[in-house]
């Protein structure tokens, strides 16, 4: 989703496939100095010279990444490559747990919800 970051990221996915030439790669961020809160990556990540990787995010400088989770079928690893910030509640889960959301710690704010209707096709605004 992006190299940097220094704003806040909040309630956001990728489902895209990531390819990096470069050293680091996340799924939804390379580099976090801010705040990551309830995001996941499903998509799947590759690279020819990356050196750090994470599920979530490569490098966490000082920041702090909540609640998130990336798809462990299709990015090995861990959620998040290099730490030397805070991480809460932050894991791989398999395809099967994204669609019902039965990897995703309840009592979150966004309570798997989107998630699951991503997964399962569901755009908000598509007619019933």
């Amino acid at each position: 989703m992006c190299n940097y970051i220094s704003a806040d990221f909040n309630n956001c996915y990728n489902t895209g496939k990531l390819h990096s030439t470069g050293n680091w790669a996340g799924g939804v961020c390379g580099n976090n100095n801010s705040i990551i809160t309830n995001c996941y990556n499903a998509g799947i990540i590759t690279g020819s010279s990356i050196s750090t990787f994470g599920g979530i995010c490569a490098m966490n400088n000082s920041g702090t990444v909540t609640n998130c989770y990336f798809n462990s079928e299709t990015c090995s690893g861990s959620a998040i490559g290099s730490n030397s910030g805070t991480i809460i509640t932050c894991s791989g889960i398999t395809t099967a747990q994204m669609k019902a959301a039965s990897g995703v710690t309840s009592g979150e704010s966004w309570s798997g919800t989107a998630l699951v209707d991503l997964l399962n096709g569901y755009t908000e605004g598509d007619p019933a």
